[in-house]
C-alpha cells in the first residue's frame, strides 16, 4: 500500500466521505441523464500505474 500511495497524486487514502460523495451525486436526480459510466474515485492512482510499475522494475 505504501508504494502504491507513494505513485498516487494525491499521496493519501481516500476518506469514506469522499466515497459517498460520490456515490450521493450518483444516486441523486442530478446525476438521472449518466448512464454506464467508470467514475474513478482513487486519488488519481489508476492512471498512475504505468508509472509506479516502471519505477519498481
Amino acid at each position: 500500500m505504501a508504494v502504491m500511495l507513494d505513485h498516487t497524486p494525491l499521496r493519501r487514502e481516500g476518506e469514506p466521505s469522499e466515497i459517498a460523495s460520490a456515490l450521493g451525486f450518483l444516486l441523486s436526480d442530478a446525476a438521472s441523464y449518466i448512464t454506464g459510466i467508470d467514475l474513478r474515485v482513487d486519488g488519481g492512482t489508476v492512471a498512475n500505474l504505468p508509472r509506479m510499475k516502471n519505477a519498481l522494475s
